[in-house]
């Protein structure tokens, strides 16, 4: 299985959505991620990082392998010893994905004054 990059859209616990051809698709993290996010609370993946994964044949989960460097984060305090993160980015570059050009609609019509 190749490893690829995909954006964290969702957070449910220990489990994450991640974004794969412009669908929502459930992830996990693997077992060393899981281990450091542990001792580390800024290991875990964010809702806005981008990951490496792996994704299996089928409808299983894709495997979160690692987090990239992220550009930037906001980092809070949640219920009293946890470190809760934020990630804040642009969300328009990507090395894998880019959204799909819109089409920008223009009237012929003109309004009477």
């Amino acid at each position: 299985m190749d490893e690829r990059v995909y954006r964290v859209v969702a957070h449910f616990g220990r489990d994450y959505n991640i974004l794969v051809n412009l669908a929502e698709r459930p992830a996990v993290p693997c077992g060393n991620l899981r281990r450091s996010a542990q001792h580390d609370p800024l290991a875990a993946p964010a809702v806005g990082d981008w990951v490496a994964c792996t994704c299996p044949e089928g409808d299983g989960p894709a495997i979160i392998r690692r987090v990239l460097d992220r550009r930037s984060a906001f980092v809070r305090k949640a219920a009293v010893t946890r470190t809760a993160i934020q990630v804040s980015g642009p969300t328009s570059t990507s090395p894998s994905w880019s959204p799909e050009p819109t089409a920008t609609s223009t009237s012929g019509a003109s309004s009477a004054t």
